[in-house]
Parts: C-alpha cells; structure tokens; sequence
C-alpha cells in the first residue's frame, strides 16, 4: 500500500539521520496547502529548501483530449505549484528560502502527443520567472527543466549544487539533460 511504502522511505530515511513527517494531504485543494506547510513549518522551525517535483505526464493527443485530462494536468502540475509557492514564500518572507520547481524542457520542445502537458510546463516556466521579480530578494526560486531523468543521482547532485549555489540567478529555467 502507499502508506507501507511511506513508512518504509521514512525508516530509511531516519536511518539517514533525517526528522520526517508524513502527512497525507489532496494538493490541489488550495486550503489544504495552507494547512500542510502551516503545520510543517511548525514542526520543522521553518522552511528553508522547498522542492516541488509532482506531476502527470499522460499521454493527451489534441483531438482527444477531455475535459477531465485537461483539469487533472493542470490542478496537478500548475494548480499545486502556484498555491504551494503562495504558501512557502509566505513562510519564507522573514529568513528567506530556495524555492527550486521541476519543469521539463516539454515546456520549450513541445512533445506532440503530451501537449496539455507540456502546456502545463511552460506556465511553470512563466510562474518562476514571474516570481522571481515579486518576491523578496531573500527569497530564491528557479527551475530545473530535464530531459528523460534516467540517472536521478545526477539530478540530485544538481539539486544540492543549486541549493548551495550564490551563482545563478533567481528565475533561472535550468535546462539538463536527465543521462
């Protein structure tokens, strides 16, 4: 079940020395986002990185794309990202943050059977750069746009050197190829 294979990464990664809080939270409801991020704030003493990786990638040909798929892409992969941001930010107005979105370079290179996804991509491109010139200078906020992710420790390595970095603009679409 979902919730064996949370306790199980949780184990793993207390094993790792890490505090970790499992919540079961419906993102697309903007209400619960406040919630969630109120109460980890809480319990962590704040936020300082906040990564977003979450999202569908179905296959949506035009002529046959519903409603139904249409709203799904969207609540999940821009929906979340934008009230999650709203809410991190705000928790990170008084010390400041890394706020650090997954995009994919879909958002530039359209793929032809994945367009409401890649749609969706481009509106994540167009939120970072939005934010980066509203909010405070205190607060970091860019994207990681791969390719086929295939070698995650790599993605990963990336990941840390951009949470550690002083060198790369806030809004920055950071386009890597996922090998």
């Amino acid at each position: 079940s979902d919730r064996e294979k949370a306790l199980s990464l949780k184990k793993i990664a207390e094993r790792l020395g890490s505090r970790v809080y499992l919540h079961k939270v419906n993102f697309t409801k903007p209400s619960t986002v406040k919630k969630f991020i109120k109460i980890s704030t809480k319990q962590l003493g704040g936020i300082d990185v906040f990564i977003h990786t979450a999202a569908i990638f179905k296959k949506t040909l035009f002529m046959k794309t519903v409603e139904g798929d249409w709203d799904n892409i969207f609540d999940i992969n821009l929906k979340t990202s934008f009230f999650l941001a709203q809410e991190v930010a705000s928790s990170m107005k008084k010390n400041g943050g890394r706020m650090i979105f997954f995009s994919d370079v879909a958002a530039t290179r359209l793929y032809k059977k994945y367009l409401p996804y890649s749609i969706s991509k481009a509106a994540i491109n167009v939120m970072v750069k939005g934010l980066a010139k509203i909010l405070p200078s205190n607060i970091f906020i860019c994207a990681i746009s791969p390719y086929i992710v295939e070698n995650t420790s790599r993605v990963a390595k990336i990941v840390k050197s951009i949470i550690a970095s002083k060198n790369i603009a806030s809004g920055s679409i950071l386009e890597i190829d996922g090998e």
